[in-house]
């Protein structure tokens, strides 16, 4: 995946990296340890409109902010 958006939490980029024993692929920040930002879901160049964080791609063509305490993500439940 290419470095195209950045961390939430602490501006480094996110890249894609495979669990050690399920091997699935998940979406983390590239300073870990020191930041432990993660995520199940692909990373958008598309920002939030409320609040600027990274769009993810849910699945079936569903989008969510990258931010939990954004407001669009309690709009759908």
């Amino acid at each position: 995946m290419e470095k195209e958006v950045k961390c939430p939490k602490c501006g480094g980029d996110i890249i894609a990296r495979k669990g050690n024993k399920t091997k699935k692929t998940f979406y983390g920040c590239e300073n870990y340890p020191k930041c432990d930002f993660v995520a199940w879901y692909k990373p958008l160049k598309e920002n939030c409109p409320e609040c600027g964080c990274f769009m993810m791609q849910t699945g079936r063509g569903r989008k969510q902010c990258a931010n939990p305490d954004c407001v669009t993500n309690k709009k759908d439940k």
